[in-house]
């Protein structure tokens, strides 16, 4: 494999950013056609250690196992054992909400698509509770042991349905990431197809794939010998952070099909080519070409520049599609991207949170591509006249959500701020109720939401939708 002329510029850029991410190890991988056309490992899979790293390491993929989910749903809809228009309740009778009524209208699409009205709920952690335990980088409601665990699917569907929350609204009216909303996914290919939902992947997938090395149980991860050690990220009182192993692999046995694949980068690639050639891998038809259309045709708009198909981000691009998800959780940070009309797969797979794989991935595609390395998938340009205080104030408060997230808005002379994760950082308006959030390199899309009567109830921040808390004491109006 002769190095592409672009690889040059790509790995000086690629060093300077994992160095500004603190990122220990990440393996890039990208193909044309089909065939390998680049291939780096960067860092140590284990520093402490001084271990290589390569598109042969295995790591978490985190939400990227959701693609893999949507496909066991459409290889299920072609047997004619469901329609992504069934009821939810057709396979799941106990699935319910706190409003009884709307959870009759919720459908397969609507979980496969984020949009069934669920809000970030606090499922994840008490569903990972049981693996987390002792685990130095355990979250402090954890490592108290103050959270119930759990642990099965009847469980998940208990804590939705009586979990006291409102839908956002509507079936179908609004976009938010639902991990809960996966997991549900996972229970019905289980009773659609008469087997677990690690057995199904395994036979209808990774081994059709020719996928050697995914799974999904961290004791088969423990017998393989090239794999990322596990790094989690510690916030400094002075702001700084701290990088340290953290190697104790975390799992949801009721949550899987949500995020909890493990492969090399290698082996992603292979997989990709599903949504590269319309459905196959080699000989192998994995899925009809109807299906694939279907997953990669945005259903609902997550922001400006793309939307949502069925497990994958979907983005026009410099006249072609780009088809991407990422996957995060600790020791967790990945992405892949597809462009099919210029046959281009790749994969970018690192050991800690908020690892910068989706900045530095895009660089390489744009590279096959011919692109300038640093073309972003969505330019947004700041809009004159901003905002005066008086509107801006009208955003001002604090939104939570029941994954934890926390951001408070304020205003200082300079204009909105956000404050999350322990950082402070202004937001350039783009329009409307719409503004851009810059963190070191990478640029997060929130837009307020607003009620019949124009009062702000939420932020759109990213991929998820924040409620505005009943008291906002929190926000502030300075200087």
């Amino acid at each position: 494999m002769t190095a592409p002329e672009w690889s040059g510029a790509f790995e000086a850029s690629a060093e300077r950013t994992l160095a500004l991410y603190q990122t220990p190890a990440m393996a890039v991988a990208v193909a044309r056609g089909g065939e390998l056309a680049y291939a780096r490992g960067f860092g140590r899979r284990d520093r402490e250690r001084d271990l290589p790293v390569g598109a042969d390491t295995v790591f978490g993929i985190g939400s990227i196992t959701k693609s893999f989910t949507c496909v066991a749903v459409m290889q299920l809809q072609e047997r004619g054992r469901l329609s992504v228009q069934d009821g939810v309740q057709r396979f799941l009778p106990e699935f319910s909400t706190p409003d009884p009524e709307a959870a009759r209208a919720i459908t397969i699409h609507h979980l496969m698509t984020h949009s069934s009205g669920l809000p970030p709920l606090p499922s994840l952690y008490p569903a990972m509770a049981r693996s987390i335990a002792g685990d130095p980088a355990a979250p402090p409601q954890l490592a108290g042991g103050e959270v119930h665990p759990i642990d099965t699917p009847a469980e998940l569907m208990d804590a939705i349905a009586h979990g006291d929350y409102r839908l956002l609204g509507p079936a179908g009216a609004h976009f938010s990431y639902s991990n809960d909303g996966y997991a549900l996914l996972g229970t019905i290919i289980e009773r659609a197809s008469g087997q677990s939902y690690p057995a199904y992947l395994r036979q209808h997938i990774f081994e059709a794939a020719g996928m050697t090395t995914a799974t999904l149980s961290p004791a088969a991860v423990a017998e393989m010998d090239d794999v990322a050690t596990l790094y989690a990220v510690r916030q400094n009182a002075d702001g700084t952070e701290t990088v340290y192993p953290a190697p104790q692999w975390w799992d949801a046995p009721a949550m899987l099909a949500a995020g909890f694949i493990k492969c090399s980068a290698r082996d992603l690639l292979r997989y990709l080519e599903i949504y590269r050639t319309g459905g196959r891998v080699g000989s192998e038809r994995i899925l009809g070409a109807e299906s694939v259309a279907a997953m990669c045709r945005p259903h609902i708009a997550i922001d400006p520049a793309s939307g949502y198909g069925y497990g994958l981000r979907v983005t026009p691009y410099h006249g072609a599609t780009l088809i991407e998800h990422s996957g995060g959780l600790k020791g967790i940070g990945a992405q892949v991207a597809v462009v099919p009309e210029r046959g281009v797969t790749g994969a970018a797979l690192a050991n800690a949170a908020g690892a910068p794989s989706g900045i530095v991935l895009l660089r390489a595609v744009n590279g096959l591509l011919g692109l300038p390395l640093g073309t972003r998938r969505a330019e947004y340009a700041a809009v004159a006249p901003a905002p005066d205080r008086e509107a801006l104030a009208a955003y001002a408060g604090l939104y939570r959500s029941g994954e934890g997230a926390r951001i408070e808005v304020s205003v200082d002379a300079g204009g909105l701020i956000f404050a999350t994760e322990g950082r402070r950082v202004p937001a350039r308006h783009v329009g409307g109720d719409a503004f851009v959030v810059t963190q070191r390199e990478d640029e997060t899309y929130a837009r307020f939401l607003r009620d019949g009567g124009g009062a702000v109830w939420a932020v759109a921040f990213g991929s998820r939708i924040v409620l505005r808390a009943a008291s906002t004491a929190a926000a502030s109006v300075e200087g």
